[in-house]
């Protein structure tokens, strides 16, 4: 577990690289949103910090290698298919 003390970031698009705003950063039990030019401060303790958004793939960093204020990307993903059962649909 690392601990990060008023870490501040940006979370961009992996393909535009324009900002994504109100997107959840995780690190622990700690949960911030980024705001609408994609920055976002965070404090607390764990092991990675996530990154989540819609139409997005995922995030995960260690903590340990977020040391200095940087741009993060995420890859934009298109989905293709969605399974519903019986039940999804009514």
């Amino acid at each position: 577990s690392v601990h990060l003390e008023n870490y501040q970031g940006k979370l961009i698009d992996g393909a535009t690289k324009k900002p994504i705003a109100n997107a959840p950063v995780t690190l622990g039990n700690v949960v911030v949103r980024t705001d609408a030019k994609g920055m976002f401060h965070l404090t607390g303790d764990g092991a990675y910090v996530k990154f989540r958004a819609p139409g997005y793939e995922r995030g995960r960093y260690p903590a340990s290698e977020i040391t200095r204020q940087h741009a993060i990307s995420l890859r934009p993903f298109k989905v293709k298919a969605l399974y519903l059962t019986v039940y999804g649909l009514s």
